[in-house]
């Protein structure tokens, strides 16, 4: 019982760097959002910005779960990065936002994330 209660549960662990990882998210579409507005940037711009945001908040995830794992820190953070595309899905299907995206760019979402988790782990 002290285990799964205690700081070094893998359940905690996925939840502080999931938690991290939607706080930089947040952080940085607050920044695309900006310079939106002040620099009047390009429909292309703002994909790429989207996709840095997905790198940059997987990378980040996979890292602090590979921090917090002893062994196969690769395959902690590929797991952290499906699970943080996983509730990106999910709240965009709730929210209905998700209806014009292709398939092509969800798989390519969802290889992005996963690597990029797993790429975090792998340097953490």
């Amino acid at each position: 019982m002290d285990k799964i209660l205690g700081r070094n549960s893998k359940g905690i662990n996925f939840l502080k760097s999931l938690l991290i990882s939607y706080i930089i998210s947040g952080l940085l579409l607050f920044l695309l959002a900006f310079l939106m507005l002040k620099l009047s940037l390009s429909g292309s711009v703002v994909n790429i910005g989207i996709v840095v945001v997905y790198i940059l908040s997987a990378l980040v995830g996979g890292f602090v779960m590979g921090k917090n794992s002893e062994k196969r820190r690769f395959i902690w953070g590929l797991i952290t990065g499906v699970l943080y595309f996983l509730v990106l899905v999910i709240i965009s299907t709730i929210m209905n936002t998700f209806t014009g995206l292709d398939t092509s760019r969800l798989l390519s979402a969802f290889i992005i994330c996963a690597f990029s988790g797993m790429l975090g782990g792998m340097l953490s």
